[in-house]
């Protein structure tokens, strides 16, 4: 199972390579980050954010519990 960062470097990997117009939403509660945002239009401002959050080191994420929130 990926680690925070890994989960990040994955979803900026999606948003790069996205080339049709779509909606990203990315709020469930087991996401380490809220996305959303419209590609083409957004996607330097949810690189940027993803880019902000790898900067973090990967304790201070949540502990990844599925189901027990």
């Amino acid at each position: 199972m990926l680690g925070p960062h890994g989960v990040l470097r994955e979803a900026a990997r999606l948003i790069e390579g996205i080339e049709v117009a779509t909606a990203l939403t990315s709020d469930h509660y087991t996401n380490y980050v809220d996305l959303s945002g419209r590609l083409p239009e957004d996607r330097e401002r949810l690189l940027r954010q993803v880019q902000g959050h790898l900067r973090r080191d990967e304790d201070r994420f949540r502990p990844f519990f599925v189901g027990t929130q």
